[in-house]
């Protein structure tokens, strides 16, 4: 089974699949989780065709695996293979076209589109305050990070803007005025920003802002 995400609006889109996950709670399942960072397509054939000993199907999360031209083209020649699955794939993208996204929109049980408006772009400095990230300009990207902010704009959803920004300029080499080690490093520390804001009471917004200070 299949259910598809996908657009830049990473609050609506959490949201999305917290409320699928929560639909399947009265099931026996277990989860497991894939990003950019650790998917192959060895792990979705595995988890296409297997289940658990004891019967459980799989609760599959796949976050933007679409930055992996090889998994986006396993994903195209067999998203029917992923919709017929017995476990459930919740597949979350932030690009909003592509062959890949046409893919698993034909296939998917569901398909839900969560995009930010032209107002709320504008509104958040979306793209100003990543281009100001990847030009490295610290004055700049922290004032729009103020802004953002203030204007209404949640960290969780700067978190992921960023961080796509990050895993965009790897994936194309265009890594500007770092070095491509540093952006993975980069990538890391913002997976790990995360997590430490979720496991230890830190707030996301302090996290970040340092972030942005001692990056650039």
């Amino acid at each position: 089974m299949l259910f598809f995400i996908y657009g830049n609006d990473s609050i609506a889109k959490k949201k999305t699949k917290e409320q699928i996950m929560k639909s399947f709670e009265k099931e026996d399942t277990s989860l497991v989780n894939f990003d950019d960072t650790n998917i192959t397509v060895v792990n979705i054939q595995e988890y296409i065709f297997s289940n658990d000993l004891f019967g459980k199907k799989f609760i599959v999360i796949v976050d933007n695996a679409f930055l992996d031209e090889e998994v986006e083209d396993f994903a195209i020649k067999n998203a029917k293979e992923i919709k017929d699955s017995e476990n459930i794939f919740i597949w979350s993208e932030i690009a909003d076209k592509g062959e890949g996204v046409k893919a698993l929109k034909k296939n998917a049980e569901k398909f839900f589109e969560h995009k930010l408006t032209k107002k709320e772009e504008k509104k958040f400095n979306v793209f100003a305050l990543t281009d100001a990230f990847a030009n490295r300009d610290k004055k700049s990207a922290w004032a729009l990070w103020q802004a953002s902010l203030a204007s209404g704009a949640a960290p969780e959803q700067l978190h992921g803007i960023l961080f796509w920004k990050v895993k965009t300029m790897l994936a194309t080499n265009s890594i500007g005025k770092f070095k491509k080690e540093e952006l993975k490093n980069i990538s890391s520390e913002l997976i790990n920003l995360f997590h430490k804001s979720r496991t230890t009471g830190f707030e996301l917004e302090t996290l970040l802002e340092q972030f942005i200070l001692e990056t650039l």
